[in-house]
């Protein structure tokens, strides 16, 4: 009779988790070298031509960012789902693990707590025990959704300000006021990231829905849970309506 080489769930959640700060850590260096490449090539070209024109490259900074901040949390989110896979099939309890790995320094610690804090740890560990596998799969769901949602925030407001910025920077060195007109594409941004909100909200309240009408006795435990997930971008009436 063999022993198995799989590493436990914890082991290979603990690794996942180890490369991932990796990963993140090497995209913030990527960061800060594009922003003082952007910057310096801005300023340098200013002093060399004796003009303010070549500054309008820092309006390069904004895509430069929310790029870096939707791969991260793309990262994140991956990370994420690695995890909550092997919770939602039983091979790994998240309070044990939250507690296991909460105290390691080893890491980046605004980062490697900003992380664990993604996980819906429920405060009561009775009640994460006995949680049944579809309200885990129900919270994990949740959390995609919200991951989604703020992701696609992150992608729409960086392009809506990125088009504002450029549309008056080119007016004003043009001198051509039609060029404002770019403005108005910043609200139709802004109005497509609410429309793909609201289609994935309805795909959320659909599953809760049925979640709910064939495990009303469970869903309580789903709404103790998820109310202490990040909404953040959601607003505050619609997370109400959804938990109700």
């Amino acid at each position: 009779m063999t022993e198995s080489n799989s590493p436990s769930p914890f082991k290979e959640a603990m690794s996942f988790t180890t490369q991932t700060i990796e990963e993140r850590t090497k995209w913030y260096r990527n960061l800060i070298i594009g922003v003082v490449a952007v910057a310096l090539a801005s300023l340098i070209l200013a002093l060399i031509q004796f003009s303010w024109r070549p500054l309008v490259g820092f309006v390069l900074l904004v895509p430069l960012c929310g790029i870096f901040l939707y791969l991260d949390s793309r990262l994140v989110n991956q990370w994420q789902k690695q995890v909550l896979k092997m919770w939602v099939d039983g091979q790994l309890d998240l309070v044990i693990f939250y507690n296991a790995i909460a105290t390691i320094r080893m890491f980046p610690q605004r980062m490697f707590q900003g992380m664990l804090k993604t996980l819906p740890i429920n405060p009561d560990s009775v009640a994460s025990i006995n949680m049944s596998q579809d309200i885990r799969r129900s919270l994990a769901f949740t959390l995609q959704i919200l991951n989604h949602c703020q992701n696609d925030r992150t992608i729409f407001t960086s392009l809506a300000y990125t088009l504002a910025l450029l549309s008056v920077a080119m007016t004003v060195i043009l001198k051509s006021w039609i060029l404002l007109l770019g403005l108005l594409l910043a609200p139709l941004i802004i109005g497509l990231n609410i429309w793909f909100r609201t289609m994935r909200l309805r795909q959320l309240k659909d599953q809760l829905m049925g979640v709910k009408r064939d495990k009303i006795e469970e869903f309580n435990n789903f709404i103790e849970s998820a109310v202490h997930l990040d909404w953040g971008s959601i607003p505050k009436k619609k997370k109400e309506r959804l938990l109700s």
